[in-house]
């Protein structure tokens, strides 16, 4: 590989919520072949406030983008988490106003990264998530879909495949980061916010796989 090429390897850094989340996107970065350097932080929990925390000490990674991954059902049903999560988007917002500064993407998953699984499946029409996950996937319960360490290889075979998700989450969605993309420079121009659609299910999570793609 020329050195030209070797400039051009597509760096990130991801922040995410909890295990399942992490060993999702963490078998991204292990797929062979990939140009793709993803460094993964596993925050185990702990609200908006503490992604905000360990975002400002961990800002300026060497990357070409930052992608923050979290639920939106804390922010639901706890009045201060919602206050946190509006922090989180504006300390977004402003690094983004920032010139050649790498661009932070927020991507919350409304209510969560178990309705992102069952989006794989071809045969999820949208109900229960704990209901497909233990009847339709076969977990015995929640807390074994979450432990579960191959989760990326097991959401990609039989009728499972991201792009299945992809297709299916639609449009309507309460965080949608703009962007511009070229080989080596992404830029997010805006961020627009539907606190109305914070209740209902969906997820911008597209913008991660169309930032790697």
């Amino acid at each position: 590989m020329s050195k030209t090429q070797r400039q051009l390897k597509k760096k990130f850094v991801l922040f995410c919520e909890g295990d399942t989340e992490y060993n999702y996107f963490d078998a991204i970065r292990k797929i062979p072949n990939t140009e793709i350097s993803i460094h993964t932080i596993n925050m185990h929990g702990g609200g908006y406030k503490n992604f905000l925390s360990e975002i400002k000490k961990n800002g300026k990674l060497n990357r070409q983008a930052t992608f923050i991954i979290v639920d939106g059902d804390r922010a639901q049903n706890i009045p201060e988490e919602k206050d946190a999560l509006k922090e989180l988007i504006e300390y977004c917002k402003l690094q983004n106003t920032k010139k050649n500064f790498p661009p932070f993407f927020l991507i919350v998953n409304c209510p969560d990264f178990e309705y992102i699984a069952c989006l794989h499946d071809e045969n999820y029409k949208g109900g229960d998530t704990e209901k497909h996950i233990t009847k339709i996937f076969g977990f015995k319960s929640l807390e074994e879909f979450k432990r579960r360490t191959d989760i990326y290889n097991f959401l990609h075979k039989n009728s499972r495949y991201h792009e299945i998700m992809l297709k299916k989450i639609g449009n309507q969605k309460f965080i949608k980061n703009e962007y511009r993309k070229n080989l080596v420079i992404i830029s997010v121009y805006q961020t627009i916010v539907e606190w109305e659609l914070l209740s209902n299910k969906n997820s911008n999570i597209n913008e991660f796989f169309e930032i790697l793609s």
